[in-house]
């Protein structure tokens, strides 16, 4: 694909009048296009799982970004959601690989009051591109964060448990040697018929504070996603408070903790 030409399809495709971009976004699809395409390059040795998953996320990154960056778009909340989420924690360190915050923003975070994530719009796109990515666009509309207990972080390997739903996974990786007890806040997606943590630095918790951290989210699902079923409240949680978690496990956020439910900030103009 060359540079600014995926972007520029894509639109095409939705209908929209190229003839109406100015110059200067044109040259940002351009320049953002050569960037991902650069970082797809340093993946093409590594598993076929991880190669596939940063090919794919990387193709519906620049898809969703057309949708929603043009100051016509109908998905003006995504778009604020991206900047405010960008300006607070891009430049976090515990953020540098590009793919967390965004995972969250295009698979989880409803375009609009009671929608559905920006991912689902790519679904009925009619592009070329598109077959090959619907099954990674559905495992990720599929995914969510979850709080984990690691039970055995093996050399291939890396065992665990939910904390409320108590479900349990092997993860076909490591994580690097997790002490087992301590908690991890871990994407699971399943991509090749691999279960893999998708994203980049793990947040861990030491086993100390397990009872504390439970304490606290049992508290906070209830208060701000109250159900006569626990499992939902979590889930529903877990789905929808991303900028909650980020502003808990950031290492340089400086500012208060988020509510649980600020997102929903993000469709007042």
């Amino acid at each position: 694909m060359k540079p600014g030409k995926g972007i520029i399809e894509h639109l095409k495709n939705q209908g929209r009048d190229i003839n109406e971009l100015p110059l200067n976004v044109l040259r940002e699809f351009q320049e953002f296009e050569k960037m991902l395409a650069s970082t797809m390059d340093p993946y093409e040795d590594r598993p076929e799982e991880i190669k596939y998953g940063i090919q794919s996320f990387t193709s519906v990154e620049m898809l969703a970004i057309a949708l929603f960056m043009t100051e016509d778009s109908k998905f003006s909340s995504v778009r604020r959601c991206h900047d405010d989420i960008m300006l607070k924690f891009k430049e976090d360190s515990m953020f540098d690989d590009g793919i967390t915050l965004m995972n969250w923003i295009i698979f989880n975070f409803p375009s609009s009051e009671g929608g559905t994530p920006i991912a689902n719009e790519l679904l009925k796109a009619e592009t070329k591109i598109l077959p090959g990515l619907v099954p990674f666009i559905k495992e990720g509309l599929n995914s969510r964060f979850g709080m984990y207990e690691i039970l055995a972080d093996k050399k291939n390997s890396c065992h665990i448990k939910e904390v409320i739903t108590e479900k349990e996974y092997i993860l076909n990786q490591t994580l690097g040697g997790i002490p087992k007890g301590n908690l991890a806040l871990i994407r699971v997606m399943n991509l090749l018929d691999k279960l893999i943590a998708f994203g980049g630095t793990i947040p861990e918790f030491p086993k100390e504070k397990k009872e504390e951290i439970t304490v606290m989210i049992v508290r906070k699902m209830l208060m701000y996603f109250g159900n006569k079923n626990p499992n939902y409240s979590y889930e529903t949680m877990m789905r929808l408070a991303g900028p909650y978690w980020f502003s808990i496990v950031a290492r340089d956020y400086t500012d208060d903790i988020l509510n649980p439910d600020y997102y929903t900030t993000y469709y007042s103009n």
